[in-house]
């Protein structure tokens, strides 16, 4: 037999010795740590102590498993790094504008209306107890017609009929009724859109007088009473809307 032959029959049999030996000793080290009341999931020592390769790596057992891994021998896992963070180009600011008073809302009412509150006097709108207009109370009414033709941002106007407290209270309600009827009629007969008018039936509301210290029937046979009730019968047109302009 040859030189190179001999040595390598003795490299054979060197690494079978090695392997036995290497099974033996992790045979030895899984009985001990079987030994135990509480299985180990890696091989250790007579001390207790886990057992290492070269290379610092743990020998798992037949126990082994994720809970009762160590954390010592299993590699840690690498923690996921975190996305960079997108730049967000700022929005490009603006210097505040100038403070500005708020525009008044169209439809809201002005500080001084185009036309003050007008009250006209039913004895001369009207004779006693009628609703039908006098000729000589149109020149007031007119008056009316050419502020709402001249202010178109007047949207809206209310005549308010009123009458004395003589009488009963239905009867005075449709009084009110129709003389404020009445003048609107009028109006939307010389131009004013109807749309634009809105009428109330007061009846004796809001009286101007009292006239409680004249005696006698409270009828219209009594003329003293009738003279002092006469600032209660009215009628009262107002601007309730008007646009700015």
């Amino acid at each position: 037999m040859s030189n190179d032959a001999r040595k390598g029959k003795k490299l054979k049999l060197h690494k079978r010795v090695t392997a036995v030996v290497v099974l033996a000793c992790v045979s030895g080290y899984a009985m001990h740590s079987y030994a135990g009341t509480a299985p180990s999931a890696y091989l250790v020592d007579g001390n207790g102590r886990i057992v290492t390769d070269g290379y610092g790596q743990c020998w798992r057992t037949g126990y082994w498993t994720e809970a009762l891994g160590s954390g010592a021998c299993e590699p840690t896992p690498v923690a996921a790094k975190a996305p960079a963070p997108v730049a967000v180009k700022a929005a490009k600011t603006m210097s505040p504008a100038p403070a500005t008073a708020p525009s008044a809302a169209v439809g809201a009412p002005l500080a001084k209306p185009l036309f003050k509150k007008l009250t006209l006097q039913a004895s001369a709108l009207f004779g006693f107890n009628r609703s039908a207009i006098r000729p000589a109370a149109r020149a007031s009414l007119n008056r009316v017609v050419a502020a709402m033709r001249k202010y178109p941002q007047i949207e809206r106007i209310r005549i308010s009929g009123y009458t004395d407290r003589i009488g009963s209270g239905a009867y005075n309600a449709r009084l009110s009724r129709e003389r404020a009827d009445a003048v609107e009629r009028y109006l939307v007969r010389h131009g004013v859109a109807a749309n634009r008018i809105e009428t109330r039936a007061m009846g004796a509301a809001s009286p101007v007088v009292s006239c409680r210290s004249i005696k006698g029937p409270v009828n219209h046979r009594n003329k003293a009473l009738v003279a002092c009730l006469r600032p209660n019968r009215r009628v009262v047109i107002e601007i309730v809307r008007q646009a700015h302009s």
